[in-house]
């Protein structure tokens, strides 16, 4: 699958909307709770709306009340390991399968050598 990663990196929630729209291949979008602008739980609510078949994982550092609850997300509590993100994203077993693809937000300083 194509995987879309939205953090407190990104630029905003709203950008990353803006690449669900252009890139049609992303099968599976994993955000941050905890972003400027709007929240992981925010922007979640919007893909559904949107995107109501798109694989969604919230990763959040928040312990007791997980923000995302209400809206039924799949949760990564932070920190996690590398084998607890494959566990996370085999569970929500989003179409095209192994993971060939990563799309991610970060502002680059450089461009890609």
């Amino acid at each position: 699958p194509v995987v879309l990663l939205v953090n407190h990196g990104t630029r905003s929630g709203k950008e990353a909307l803006e690449l669900l729209r252009q890139e049609e291949s992303i099968d599976l979008v994993i955000t941050d709770q905890a972003m400027p602008q709007m929240s992981g739980t925010q922007l979640a609510k919007i893909i559904r709306q949107d995107w109501p078949d798109m694989s969604i994982l919230l990763a959040t550092g928040y312990s007791d009340h997980v923000p995302g609850e209400d809206i039924n997300l799949p949760k990564l509590t932070k920190p996690y390991l590398q084998s607890d993100l494959a566990t996370a994203i085999a569970r929500l077993n989003p179409p095209g399968g192994n993971g060939d693809r990563v799309v991610s937000l970060h502002k680059r300083s450089s461009p890609p050598a």
